[in-house]
């Protein structure tokens, strides 16, 4: 499917932070999340693309846009959980692979490669604790 042009606007709610995708004056995609600038890390607290505009590049370009800001704002840690092995790629090809470390929940804290933790959303579909590394390219 051929990438969806849209607009990119962040805004800023004291701590908290949204990362706003348009297309046509219409929001096809959210990014939000929360910061602790103190102790350098944002969590991101969800991200959803309407299911009309997925498969399109909105996600990537929230994520490419939310990797500019960090950087700009010398944080260096983004932690979240994941469902869907969708955002395991976007992840890696923005913030570089590597850079990310993918575990389960209490039960299960052990970190998983890249494959294990696409198979655990695919198949398993199960959910994944995430840490990544915000580095300059």
């Amino acid at each position: 499917m051929k990438p969806l042009p849209c607009m990119l606007r962040v805004k800023r709610f004291g701590d908290s932070w949204e990362i706003q995708a348009t297309s046509k004056g219409t929001q096809v995609g959210l990014l939000s999340l929360q910061l602790d600038l103190p102790n350098s890390y944002a969590v991101v607290s969800a991200v959803d693309v309407e299911e009309e505009y997925q498969r399109r590049g909105v996600a990537t370009k929230l994520y490419s846009r939310l990797r500019r800001k960090l950087l700009e704002m010398g944080i260096k840690t983004l932690h979240g959980c994941l469902e869907g092995s969708g955002i395991i790629q976007i992840r890696e090809a923005v913030f570089g692979h590597g850079n990310t470390i993918y575990s389960g929940f209490k039960g299960d804290p052990s970190p998983l490669t890249v494959s294990e933790a696409i198979h655990r959303m695919d198949v398993d579909y199960g959910r994944l604790v995430v840490e990544t590394k915000i580095k300059r390219k």
